[in-house]
């Protein structure tokens, strides 16, 4: 994923608080995006993969909340509709962290030879 960031120095040399997060965010869809294309794995890859989805989830919800402190601190900077949506992703970040670590858990105890009842087919 690539992205301009032509404006994340202004002047005076210092790094937009903005193009930081972005640039985290970004990290963190490119991550994702490598451990989803991973296909041929057992049980206990499955769940060492969705622990790491599970990670990644955790990690963009910290900079998702990032960057809603800095829309509510810095109110003459940004519309607050700049807030409403980072509190969004971070609402949907953690949503995600939670799935990935009970997909995690899922797998980890079907390769410990826990199979649960409700074990219909396959996880994610």
């Amino acid at each position: 994923m690539t992205t301009q960031r032509a404006n994340s120095r202004p002047a005076g040399g210092t790094v937009s608080p903005i193009a930081v997060v972005q640039a985290a965010i970004e990290r963190c869809l490119e991550t994702e995006a490598a451990l989803l294309c991973r296909t041929d794995m057992n049980d206990r890859q499955r769940a060492d993969r969705a622990m790491k989805l599970s990670q990644v989830a955790d990690d963009a919800a910290t900079w998702w909340a990032v960057l809603a402190g800095h829309v509510y601190d810095r109110p003459a900077d940004l519309p607050s509709v700049f807030g409403v949506a980072a509190i969004a992703g971070k609402r949907q970040a953690e949503s995600s962290a939670r799935f990935w670590a009970e997909t995690a858990q899922f797998w980890q105890d079907r390769a410990n030879g826990r199979a649960r009842d409700d074990d219909a087919g396959s996880a994610a």
